[in-house]
């Protein structure tokens, strides 16, 4: 057998909304089955790629990377959670690189409450690209072993080439496989976010908001795009594959390729089953107790899970509610480190928008949270003085 031929795989990125659980997750697997997808890069997993893989029956689910597959997932100790390899055929493989961009400031948001185009951009450029551009990184290395790459994801940037998001996938080398397929954006514009799911209470779409294609698949390396198909609720523009009611706030994206896998490096993966003993307790600690207004709060932590999305919050002291923290920052996937949470940090700063930093005064608690969750595992208490 000719390993090194040509074969035909389809590939899909589904921001499945909070786990999928706010409408039915029965209908994200059934979205999908339905597609028929031979990879899934999964958004906003929290915690239920192996859940969804094993409804599927699929063999293979990668909590780090938030991938799903029908073949073997090998993780290289080189990838440090970046991209993962999909090996398609014995000893033969391509490679995913699952990216979910920062949501806020949103550039077009700030077009439209009024603000400047260079404003735009510069928030563009300081929130998203610095992610994006550790993603792009490793590009070079898959190019030398000739393995063919789909880095695809929820972007959280307008997919076109007036933003600077779409300008670094282009320069990077990587092919738009919606336009390959669609190339006249006005006809065929691709809209992937809002959909029009079932009101949930909260991010419900508003009607007649605006819409953009967020989400995409690039390619590069020897990957020939067949087709390009989005997969979302019944009658929705463009939408291909639909089933009711549609489980997100996101449309997916389906792909299929005729792919010429690259040879499989040598190397000893990583056992994520390994990464961590189950019964280790995370450790999270803080530099130090007491700050003053605007320093820099540094938080180690160890015995982590290195979920995709594990991060790290601060909230006020006490405070248990959903979605009330102040300041935030993801690990890394790593099971130990240190960060700072500080107005550096692109995610955490969005005074621009009225955000929380630099925090006042007062009682606080870092947390360990799970998968971008609100699942806390770990916390410490500091205090913030003037």
């Amino acid at each position: 057998m000719d390993t090194a031929r040509p074969i035909t795989i389809r590939v899909m990125v589904f921001n499945i909304e909070n786990g999928g659980t706010e409408v039915d997750l029965a209908k994200v697997i059934e979205a999908i089955r339905l597609a028929d997808p031979d990879i899934v890069a999964l958004e906003e997993a929290m915690g239920n790629t192996a859940r969804i893989a094993a409804a599927l029956g699929w063999p293979a689910a990668s909590a780090r990377t938030h991938v799903l597959s029908r073949y073997r997932l090998i993780e290289s100790p080189a990838a440090d959670g970046r991209f993962i390899y999909v090996e398609v055929k014995p000893g033969r493989a391509v490679a995913i690189v699952n990216v979910h961009l920062p949501a806020e400031p949103f550039g077009p948001a700030v077009l439209a409450a009024g603000g400047s185009v260079a404003v735009a951009v510069q928030l563009e450029e300081k929130v998203r690209l610095e992610p994006l551009r550790r993603s792009l990184a490793v590009l070079p290395d898959l190019a030398a072993q000739e393995v063919p790459a789909f880095l695809l994801g929820d972007f959280n940037a307008p997919l076109d080439l007036d933003w600077p998001v779409t300008r670094a996938l282009a320069e990077a080398g990587l092919r738009d496989t919606w336009r390959e397929i669609h190339p006249d954006a006005l006809a065929e514009p691709g809209l992937t976010w809002p959909a029009a799911r079932p009101p949930i209470g909260h991010d419900d779409p508003v009607p007649g908001g605006r819409e953009d294609r967020i989400d995409g698949i690039f390619a590069v390396g020897s990957a020939i795009t067949l087709d390009c198909r989005l997969v979302g609720e019944t009658g929705g523009r463009e939408v291909a594959v639909s089933v009711e009611p549609w489980p997100s706030d996101h449309r997916a994206i389906v792909a299929t390729f005729r792919v010429r896998p690259g040879a499989m490096p040598d190397f000893v993966p990583v056992d994520e089953s390994a990464t961590r003993d189950p019964g280790t307790r995370v450790e999270l600690r803080t530099a130090r107790p007491i700050y003053r207004v605007g320093e820099p709060i540094e938080v180690s932590w160890a015995g982590g899970p290195a979920n995709r999305w594990d991060w790290i919050g601060v909230f006020q002291a006490g405070d248990r509610a959903p979605n009330r923290h102040l300041v935030w920052i993801h690990t890394g996937a790593r099971t130990a480190g240190t960060n700072q949470l500080a107005a550096a940090a692109a995610v955490v700063d969005q005074s621009p928008l009225g955000g929380h930093w630099p925090l006042p005064p007062g009682s606080y608690e870092a947390a360990y949270l799970l998968d971008d969750s609100d699942e806390r595992v770990a916390s410490i208490g500091f205090s913030i003085v003037a």
